[in-house]
């Protein structure tokens, strides 16, 4: 769990808060990730879940930055 008063880390320097409800649909370039998580993941995909969903602007911008992509959707 990320706290309020952390430094932020490499991936979530790269990324901006994005409400899951406007997510663009699927076959956008953005990825998507929860701050729990540094898991990547397609708009449509299941396991993204809910919470603090935040958006890189591309898979190889979220592979950079530390992250790593999801086995179920494979962005």
């Amino acid at each position: 769990m990320i706290r309020d008063d952390a430094q932020p880390t490499r991936v979530e320097e790269s990324m901006r808060r994005v409400d899951k409800q406007v997510l663009p649909e699927s076959g956008s370039r953005s990825v998507f990730v929860t701050r729990t998580s540094n898991l990547y993941h397609t708009s449509d995909c299941p396991n993204l879940g809910g919470g603090d969903i935040l958006e890189f602007g591309s898979s190889q911008e979220a592979l950079e930055s530390g992250g790593v992509p999801c086995k179920l959707c494979k962005p």
